[in-house]
């Protein structure tokens, strides 16, 4: 019987940057990432972009990144929360198309991780001391350490600890379509994009406060990626038929429905990350940042600590929850949590403004939402010399 040191459930970011930051800590562990899709190829082009922070810690990505954001900052978030994403982020993609999704893996495999696809978890048993066992459709993998990083739909925290099932947590709902611009589109989108009137537009994410629209333009590569984004509570909101109206409204013509994608991303941090033999870091948590949607730099910045208490708890030999509470009770994650838990309040009532109460109030929120989210991203940004890249 062979026992991983570290069973990473998901080969996403969230896995892939935990099984990156283990490596880096520890010498030749043995990791195990069990990833449900049957490829790794996968084109989940979300807003095609990663900031500092990820690139800081995971510089090999570099090679992956096209240039700085080229968009219009009204156009990006109508409810103008901020507009210093304009020049903070960078995209994740190349001339052949190397995704993030698709590249992080192969670089994770070059470290001596062991990815198996096609491998959906259904469930971990925790009560040995010993070793987990994770259970697939029909396999059992054993390790010491099991990190579930497998996404929004994950179960596993529900089951294991009491969290809050999916449907139950505060989440964004969001489709995005990325295509080549040929001359006609590439006239539309441009005019899209300089037009201030077509960009303060409000009609497509009327009632919600933290609705997000993006128009990013892939300059090097004459690429669109045009999505949608909205902040529900137990109502799923009909993004791709939002997106599908948006671009027949704008007259968009070399675009084709089945590229659209569309995905839910949880921004509830669920209350508890550990328990015997299990951590938990990205969606499948809640660790998506509900004032712009973005979850990896929360989960770049997760995975170090985890990769901490991994080599404490590997050193020791326990896998027991005494040890692993340390993941959510270091100091630096304990800020992570109470900022998170302040974020999540925040959007709750601002949601509740907007439909329930006049406009004048929730301008009042969406100034102190820019004043918030602005000095996160400038302490990001003094953290690293975005010039260089």
């Amino acid at each position: 019987m062979k026992i991983y040191d570290v069973i990473i459930i998901g080969a996403g970011p969230a896995g892939c940057f935990s099984a990156y930051e283990i490596c880096k800590i520890i010498k030749n562990p043995k990791i195990l990432v069990l990833e449900a899709s049957s490829t790794l190829e996968r084109m989940k082009p979300c807003g095609g972009e990663i900031d500092i922070s990820p690139l800081n810690r995971v510089p090999e990505l570099k090679k992956i990144i096209v240039g700085k954001a080229n968009r219009h900052p009204k156009y990006y978030n109508n409810r103008k929360f901020s507009e210093v994403y304009a020049v903070n982020y960078y995209f994740t993609r190349s001339k052949n198309k190397i995704t993030l999704d698709c590249y992080f893996p192969k670089l994770i495999r070059k470290m001596g991780v062991t990815i198996l696809t096609d491998s959906r978890v259904v469930d971990i048993d925790n009560s040995k001391k010993e070793y987990a066992i994770v259970l697939c459709k029909d396999k059992k993998y054993y390790g010491k350490i099991v990190v579930d990083a497998s996404g929004a739909m994950s179960t596993l925290n529900h089951k294991l600890v009491g969290g809050k099932k999916i449907s139950e947590l505060d989440k964004f709902f969001c489709s995005v379509i990325e295509f080549k611009l040929k001359s006609e589109d590439k006239k539309t989108f441009l005019k899209l994009l300089e037009n201030d009137k077509l960009a303060n537009r409000n009609d497509l994410f009327s009632k919600d406060p933290i609705g997000l629209n993006w128009t990013f333009y892939y300059e090097k590569i004459n690429t669109a990626n045009i999505g949608n984004g909205f902040t529900v509570n137990n109502k799923k909101i009909d993004t791709r038929s939002k997106l599908i109206n948006f671009l027949k409204s704008k007259g968009f013509k070399n675009w084709n429905p089945a590229d659209i994608k569309t995905w839910i991303a949880p921004f509830e941090l669920q209350r508890k990350l550990y328990t015997n033999h299990v951590l938990w870091i990205g969606d499948s948590v809640g660790m998506v940042n509900p004032f712009s949607g973005h979850g990896m730099p929360n989960s770049s910045f997760a995975a170090t600590i985890l990769a901490e208490v991994c080599s404490i708890a590997l050193s020791t030999n326990d896998f027991s929850e005494e040890i692993l509470k340390y993941y959510q009770e270091h100091p630096k994650m304990k800020k992570f949590i109470s900022e998170s838990i302040k974020k999540t309040a925040f959007v709750k009532i601002a949601k509740k403004i907007d439909v329930n109460g006049p406009g004048f109030f929730l301008n009042i929120m969406a100034k102190i939402g820019n004043l918030i989210y602005k000095k996160e991203v400038i302490q990001r940004l003094k953290s690293y010399d975005s010039d260089k890249l």
